[in-house]
């Protein structure tokens, strides 16, 4: 972009990108070459999570909120039942983690690899019935589970699906509601439909914790359960638009002062003094020890780490 500009020039531009980003002047030519705009990198580069896109608008998502406010008010019982990857159970841990804040106990499904395998499916329905559930919430999965999701309505079960996979399917399943920023017949978004699952999953915490505070309830802020965003996000290789990037960068901020015991036994005390967790700690060595006992074993192993009670978020 340089090229055709006198050396004085170039490096009068390159002060005024280091001033105006706070990068190193090459870092913000090779974004300019992306091509993108000064307002583009700006938005690329801020930590602002009050310009968060509006997620009030995702189709269920209130209709959702309001059905699970409903059973805890009802003391009916909730479920959490997610895929058995990085994504689902930093999923199904932030779900246990936001209830816990809010005194609610749930209960905590994750399919096996090699006995249900992938998805919601009718054994996992009549797990949930055994366990006298009225409510039970997928994540990172459910969207392309017709048959269970079918069976769970005409078992009185209400199912509440929160996913980001796309299905190919004509029609939704037949669930209670469907969240899911890549449905068909949602507008077209690039920031909500690139969230990963842990996500959409964080995104239903918000507005339930929204709703609450509409009835004068006091709720905690969910901002410790970033770093459960910030972990499924990254490996479950979601883009990283804008909004992923703030929810990430946030994430690893808040996990280099975690006192979730189960993600600390992760860390050195090296990692641990400093300001923001290292991404490539997370995609190269703690998301493959996760991934692995889904895949090895069980992932419920890994998940009962992520929720120990011994140390809080």
């Amino acid at each position: 972009m340089t090229e055709n500009i006198s050396l004085k020039e170039a490096n009068n531009f390159c002060e005024i990108s280091d001033k105006q980003f706070g990068l190193p002047a090459i870092l913000v030519n090779w974004l300019r070459e992306r091509p993108l705009s000064d307002q583009e990198i700006s938005e690329l580069l801020s930590l602002d999570l009050k310009s968060l896109p509006n997620f009030e608008n995702l189709l269920d998502l209130e209709k959702a909120a309001i059905r699970i406010i409903q059973a805890m008010t009802n003391k009916e019982k909730i479920a959490i039942y997610g895929d058995y990857d990085v994504d689902g159970t930093t999923s199904c841990a932030l779900l246990y983690h936001f209830f816990k804040l809010i005194n609610i106990e749930v209960e905590l499904f994750q399919p096996g690899r090699f006995i249900e395998g992938y998805g919601l499916h009718i054994s996992s329905i009549d797990n949930a019935l055994a366990k006298k559930i009225k409510v039970l919430i997928t994540v990172d999965c459910g969207i392309t589970s017709h048959a269970a999701a079918t069976y769970a309505k005409e078992q009185s079960i209400d199912l509440i699906i929160t996913d980001h996979h796309k299905d190919i399917a004509e029609n939704l399943p037949e669930a209670f509601a469907v969240i899911n920023p890549n449905r068909k017949d949602e507008p077209p978004n690039c920031e909500l439909g690139s969230l990963a699952g842990v996500g959409v999953a964080f995104v239903l915490g918000l507005k339930i914790k929204r709703l609450l505070e509409q009835k004068g309830e006091v709720v905690p802020g969910l901002y410790p359960l970033l770093q459960f965003v910030a972990l499924g996000t990254l490996c479950d290789m979601a883009k990283l638009t804008p909004t992923n990037l703030k929810l990430v960068r946030h994430g690893l901020k808040v996990m280099a002062k975690s006192t979730n015991l189960g993600l600390r036994t992760f860390f050195s005390h090296e990692d641990l003094m400093l300001d923001s967790i290292q991404a490539e700690k997370l995609t190269f060595e703690i998301g493959p020890m996760i991934n692995s006992k889904g895949r090895l074993d069980h992932p419920e192993l890994a998940l009962n780490l992520l929720i120990t009670d011994q140390g809080d978020i």
